[in-house]
């Protein structure tokens, strides 16, 4: 999913993606969501959580105090980054793998996963 992503975030240009990710079906299933960080730390777009849009969040943290956007961020092509994270469906903290892919010089996108 992220990489459906990301390709429809360079095709449609990042205003017509971002309110995609944010309202559109086609880009939830299940848990899974997609979400958009600036370099700055400004999340662009979240699926999952929309009070988040807007907000900084760059210095977020796991409960282990693990710095997760800023390791996305780091991330110059595409990757995984794993942390933990509260489950908001069961309410309890699991760990959670999320793929980034580097969408810009100034932009990600990331889909994040639950771990049974």
């Amino acid at each position: 999913m992220a990489l459906k992503a990301a390709t429809h975030y360079r095709q449609s240009g990042a205003d017509k993606a971002f309110a995609d990710f944010n309202t559109s079906p086609d880009w939830h299933d299940r848990n899974l969501y997609v979400f958009a960080v600036r370099d700055d730390g400004t999340q662009a777009a979240n699926g999952g959580n929309p009070a988040l849009i807007g907000r900084n969040v760059i210095d977020m943290r796991d409960v282990d105090g693990k710095m997760t956007n800023r390791e996305m961020l780091a991330i110059k092509d595409q990757g995984w980054v794993e942390y933990k994270w509260r489950n908001p469906q069961t309410n309890t903290v699991q760990q959670k793998a999320t793929y980034v892919v580097r969408v810009s010089d100034d932009t990600i996108v990331a889909v994040g996963a639950y771990k049974q």
